[in-house]
């Protein structure tokens, strides 16, 4: 935690402050966890081999692995 705001900064008004962030951080948390969950399949719907293979495959675009690298290619074939 950060030390106590000095002069001309008053402690009360401050840790109000701080109190408000708090609670905007762990609402907006809360907001992209449930944006998440919205996008995720229905627990037990994805084929798990299909799963990784996409999501390696996301993991390489984002890389920029070229997803036709002899090895990245070798760890979507053990997926398909």
């Amino acid at each position: 935690m950060k030390p106590a705001p000095s002069a001309p900064f008053r402690p009360e008004a401050a840790a109000a402050l701080r109190e408000r962030l708090l609670s905007a951080e762990l609402e907006a948390e809360r907001m992209q966890q449930g944006a998440m969950e919205a996008l995720a399949p229905a627990p037990g719907t994805a084929d798990p081999g299909q799963a990784a293979s996409d999501n390696l495959a996301c993991y390489a675009q984002h890389a920029g692995i070229p997803p036709d690298a002899a090895p990245f290619a070798s760890l979507l074939q053990a997926f398909a």
